[in-house]
């Protein structure tokens, strides 16, 4: 059963913590859980997220009058607000936009810190997948198969079934809770996507994720989206891992499928890739880009464009790398890429001219945005 945002309440997680708003969205689902002191980069926030928040400036309605609307678009599920540091109690603009879209809104006593809210929500976001001491993939194959064998329901003629297998990449299968750590937050946003889920794992971290998509959610979306967590984990966690992706059709499909899904990791440990998301389908791409990759990085690497938006990034807490991968995968569609950044057409705009001013690039140009596609390829699965 997923953690539901009422759970919170209705389990007594936290003495004297109340929902004030938004009661028609107390039964949205919890995947994961994002801290944020300062609400300045909610547009990183992801489906079924809970919000935790001091609510600095949040009194100052002129600054932050769309917020709710903002997160409800973004299908976060809820926003936990702690006072006693900037506030005192809720502004009623919070609580009246809140109860006009359903989307729930606590209030978190004074006196708990982030670490032991984190600590007892994620006790409650953490089910144990099924797990078994023998670490071969013969082994994982087998559950699988007596898994897919029991739910015939995740296969129907309305949606579409897709085999996901995580491996550590070699020096990381020994990373013990930070590996654990990571592989639930993999299963947090593959479970977010899905309408349908199952996930069975080995003691070394190899999992499997088996799930069926809702159309609003495409398959290449979800591949997009989970490369850049696959990225944010081994930047930021130093743990990485190979992801091997197929369609499964039918459960007699199953012993192709699954071992389409593990050449798919070898073939990124063979061609060198710290990290990433290979498809079948695409397999004929990689083996071409390992060629790209191996005779031609230092070419891509050289005038440094990408590693000047990654530094201004990090420096100035911008986001302007995410905004180039969105409008590289929308081939170059403003309305698309804005819809996708949640954000307005001429706030992309301005973002692509900044990007231009600090790259010296020409975006309308059909090379260069090949140039800058490839460059974050090796960024992202090679770490360059």
């Amino acid at each position: 059963m997923p953690f539901l945002v009422k759970d919170i309440i209705e389990r007594n997680l936290f003495d004297g913590a109340k929902l004030v708003a938004g009661f028609s969205g107390a039964e949205n689902p919890i995947s994961w859980i994002n801290v944020m002191e300062i609400l300045d980069a909610t547009d990183s926030l992801q489906k079924g997220e809970l919000l935790i928040t001091t609510g600095y400036q949040l009194d100052k309605e002129s600054l932050y009058s769309d917020i709710v609307e903002r997160l409800y678009r973004r299908d976060v599920s809820g926003m936990a607000i702690q006072a006693g540091y900037y506030l005192t109690e809720i502004p009623k603009y919070i609580l009246k936009s809140a109860d006009q879209v359903g989307f729930p809104i606590i209030l978190l006593p004074p006196n708990l810190t982030f670490s032991s809210l984190l600590h007892t929500l994620m006790e409650q976001l953490y089910v144990q997948p099924t797990r078994r001491n023998d670490d071969s993939l013969d082994t994982l194959y087998k559950m699988l198969d007596e898994l897919v064998q029991n739910n015939t329901d995740l296969f129907s003629a309305a949606a579409k079934t897709y085999l996901f297998l995580l491996i550590p990449s070699p020096d990381d299968m020994a990373k013990g809770n930070i590996a654990q750590e990571c592989i639930l937050r993999v299963h947090s946003f593959l479970l977010a996507q899905a309408d349908k889920f199952e996930q069975l794992s080995l003691q070394n971290g190899k999992t499997t994720f088996c799930l069926t998509l809702p159309s609003k959610n495409t398959y290449q979306d979800v591949i997009f989206e989970l490369t850049i967590l696959l990225t944010f984990l081994s930047e930021q966690q130093h743990v990485n891992f190979y992801v091997g992706v197929d369609m499964l059709g039918a459960p007699g499909d199953l012993h192709s499928v699954f071992a389409n899904t593990v050449s798919c990791c070898k073939l990124l440990e063979h061609i060198g890739a710290k990290r990433g998301v290979c498809a079948y389908q695409n397999v004929p791409f990689f083996e071409l880009f390992d060629a790209i990759h191996r005779n031609n990085k230092s070419m891509l690497l050289g005038s440094g464009v990408l590693q000047k938006l990654l530094d201004y990034d990090r420096v100035n807490k911008t986001a302007y790398v995410q905004t180039l991968r969105v409008y590289l995968a929308h081939q170059g569609n403003a309305v698309q890429t804005a819809e996708r950044l949640f954000i307005h057409r001429h706030t992309l705009i301005n973002r692509l001219q900044k990007i231009v001013d600090l790259c010296n690039l020409d975006l309308s140009d059909y090379y260069t945005r090949i140039y800058l596609s490839i460059a974050l390829m090796l960024h992202d699965y090679f770490a360059l």
